[in-house]
């Protein structure tokens, strides 16, 4: 028995009263679940309003500007979910203080977002350790590195290794995956410190039903030392935030949310994915939360290829699985539209859920912008169009809304099989 997007909304809103809290399953049906045992599909974008992002050229700005707006836009093309970016660097600037005003500032989203009826994950970001490693003119890089986001100063950590990269991947500068060793080996207690700001950040917003969980920890690398020996801190470091997390949650008397976890995306310095060991927790109420970006980032497989690979590790995990990011990237959309339906075809074939990366993004932002702020295009395209003041243009990435909007379950009551026919509706 499966409830249709458009004609599920009377059922659902028949049962408003009750609990909106949503768990995973492990074992013979993983999944997301909601309290009446129903099989829940989330999907829909990031949005990185709330990064603390380096910033290339002063005079333009690295996010779009909040608005409660963009989660009436998402639910009117049938998302329900949002991941939600946010930065250690902005909760805890110095050592042991954190900005209060930043986590109400998430707490504030997140409660907009779900009285939209968007469920939240909440995402500790990073690309490329912080935005406190990028190259310096003096530093006289062939090929310098661009500063991203993440950890604060007083936790970057990179024993003066070299801020250039090796051949202009982010991952590939030594100050970084030096910065990555000394999280793993919990170096002057940074890594005590990431997991306790994740507990002021679960404080502030556990008590919110709809929030869907904790993405862990964005894109983590590996450092150097040897891969083994690194999988095992990456898996410990998991366990260890997880335990924190729900001390917090039962201590404050706050309903239990999903823990997502994430693949390493390199190992000291190199593009090696890398996965923890199937044994790093007994946590019931997780998801593994992968990225996918073949033919788009990278052309190491197929678009079907990389989704078959990281299912093949989600059963390993028993685990169900949910991708927090992809996309394609493409100036014009057009050009994508053929990846954006064979990528929504796995989907459908898995009935798994995920967030595009992403509803946005500035033309000041790192991902869009030179090392040295310079040639900064005049408008930037994801699913809406901003200028380079951060303003919404009025312009939407129809091609791919077309893709992402197209008729699918919001919930299953029994076993989930596949989608078949979705696609043909799409144009």
């Amino acid at each position: 028995m499966v409830c249709l997007f458009g004609s599920c909304k009377k059922e659902i809103k028949n049962v408003e009263s009750q609990s909106r809290l949503l768990h995973a399953e492990r074992g013979v049906n993983p999944g997301i679940y909601d309290k009446e045992g129903r099989y829940i599909l989330l999907r829909g974008a990031n949005y990185n309003v709330l990064g603390d992002y380096w910033q290339g050229n002063p005079l333009l700005p690295t996010t779009k500007s909040y608005d409660i707006n963009d989660f009436k836009m998402m639910a009117a093309q049938g998302f329900n979910c949002v991941r939600l970016i946010f930065n250690w660097s902005a909760i805890e600037p110095t050592k042991g203080n954190y900005d209060r005003a930043y986590i109400d500032r998430i707490r504030k989203v997140t409660d907009d977002a779900t009285s939209q009826g968007l469920y939240v994950l909440l995402d500790m970001h990073q690309d490329a350790w912080s935005k406190f490693t990028f190259s310096l003119p003096s530093d006289n890089c062939e090929f310098p590195n661009k500063g991203w986001d993440g950890a604060p100063e007083w936790a970057t950590i990179y024993d003066d290794a070299s801020r250039c990269t090796l051949n202009g991947g982010r991952e590939t500068t030594p100050a970084v995956f030096h910065s990555f060793q000394s999280l793993w080996d919990n170096r002057e207690g940074i890594q005590d410190a990431l997991i306790a700001s994740w507990v002021e950040v679960v404080k502030a917003t556990a008590d919110n039903e709809m929030v869907l969980g904790y993405d862990i920890f964005n894109e983590p690398s590996l450092g150097y030392k040897n891969v083994n020996e690194e999988l095992y801190k990456l898996g410990k470091f998991y366990k260890r935030t997880i335990e924190a997390i729900r001390n917090a949650e039962k201590s404050n008397n706050l309903p239990e949310h999903i823990a997502f976890f994430e693949m390493g995306i390199s190992w000291n310095g190199e593009p090696i994915p890398s996965f923890v060991f199937p044994e790093f927790t007994n946590e019931q109420n997780l998801v593994f939360a992968p990225h996918n970006y073949f033919e788009s980032i990278t052309y190491l497989l197929t678009i079907e290829q990389g989704y078959e690979a990281t299912n093949i590790f989600n059963n390993n995990y028993k685990t169900h699985m949910f991708m927090g990011e992809w996309g394609f990237f493409d100036s014009n959309p057009e050009n994508d539209k053929s990846k954006m339906k064979r990528f929504a075809k796995m989907e459908d074939k898995y009935l798994y859920g995920s967030t595009i990366w992403q509803w946005s993004q500035t033309p000041g932002d790192p991902h869009a912008i030179n090392f040295d702020g310079t040639t900064p295009q005049q408008t930037s395209l994801h699913l809406i169009e901003l200028d380079q003041a951060g303003q919404f243009t009025g312009n939407i990435n129809t091609v791919f809304l077309n893709v992402l909007s197209r008729n699918r379950p919001l919930a299953i009551v029994g076993k989930p099989r596949f989608l078949k026919r979705i696609l043909t509706m799409v144009k």
